[in-house]
């Protein structure tokens, strides 16, 4: 018993929160967000499901399919038809606020726009992608207050890297 005070959670670093049926693609995207927090605070934030999005908790990060149970719970008209809107690869991170606190709100179109949408918010915290993998500073920092708007889709209908190394500096030459 005198060691659980040592393993309690700090303070400032908000809950994930995912929809109680939320599908594999959501509750990964919130792994993904929950773990970036992890590496950025140094604080392990907490994981959540909700039935709504009126019973999510004040500071915490809301992680949504369009189609999902709590998209259906907001409360702003306008922020639902923006939802509503949303491409099947694109996604939405908003800022909303409640109570004292804010809301980020991690939206995506469909399946993979939700997980971009984890991948941008890691992003806004510092975290860079490439294909060595990701790149995450060492320096832990205190959790910032972001203020979002931001809406994105790919650039190209169709990505990836090419398989057949048969140009002159492909994959198969880097060390």
């Amino acid at each position: 018993l005198l060691l659980t005070p040592g393993c309690a959670r700090k303070g400032g670093v908000p809950d994930v929160v995912v929809a109680r049926d939320a599908g594999w693609h959501e509750r990964t995207a919130a792994a993904e967000i929950r773990r970036y927090l992890y590496l950025r605070t140094g604080v392990l934030p907490g994981l959540e499901e909700a039935g709504s999005f009126a019973a999510i908790p004040s500071g915490a990060v809301a992680v949504l399919q369009k189609d999902g149970l709590r998209a259906r719970g907001l409360e702003d008209g306008d922020a639902a038809a923006k939802i509503a809107a949303l491409g099947p690869e694109d996604y939405w991170l908003k800022t909303f606020p409640r109570g004292s606190k804010r809301i980020i709100l991690v939206a995506g179109g469909g399946p993979s726009g939700v997980l971009y949408g984890a991948y941008q918010l890691a992003e806004q915290l510092g975290v860079r992608f490439g294909l060595e993998g990701d790149t995450v500073p060492d320096t832990p920092l205190p959790m910032p207050a972001l203020d979002l708007d931001e809406t994105g889709h790919p650039l190209f209908a169709v990505r990836g890297i090419q398989p057949f190394h048969d140009f002159a500096e492909g994959p198969d030459w880097w060390t």
